[in-house]
């Protein structure tokens, strides 16, 4: 069973400053990367830990900014891999747009038909009021 570290916990580990290991969290999970998390925040994996070391160790050695040190990491680990994974990543973005529309077309189809039977209610209730006044005679 692998065992998970706070963010905090890696950071001491690892010696990085908690902000910057933040802002790789948050670029990576901006390009798909996903976390384990539970109700208190995310849970870091060996793989991850592993992960932020080659990270630090990248930054230390080329003296680049966050930002550059994952670009780096990202060319190393191979384009094309993280081409496919954002991909798939975007592929299950796209279903759940498909899904959407489907779910808004059938919500308004279930609205105009709900507003065509209260006009046809209105109709029927203008010509008992129109009988029950007397009209048509």
């Amino acid at each position: 069973m692998s065992k998970f570290y706070r963010i905090g916990e890696v950071s001491k580990k690892l010696s990085i400053n908690i902000s910057s290991l933040r802002i790789w969290i948050w670029h990576l999970e901006k390009v798909g990367y996903l976390f384990n998390k539970d109700k208190l925040g995310r849970l870091l994996g060996e793989e991850d830990v592993e992960m932020f070391k080659e990270i630090k160790e990248i930054k230390s050695k080329k003296f680049v900014n966050n930002a550059t040190a994952l670009e780096i990491f990202f060319e190393r680990r191979g384009e094309e891999k993280v081409k496919e994974f954002i991909m798939k990543k975007n592929q299950g973005e796209i279903a759940n747009y498909s899904r959407m529309v489907i779910l808004l077309k059938d919500l308004d189809k279930k609205v105009d038909k709900i507003i065509k039977m209260e006009k046809e209610k209105k109709k029927k209730q203008s010509f008992f009021n129109f009988l029950s006044r007397g009209g048509g005679k």
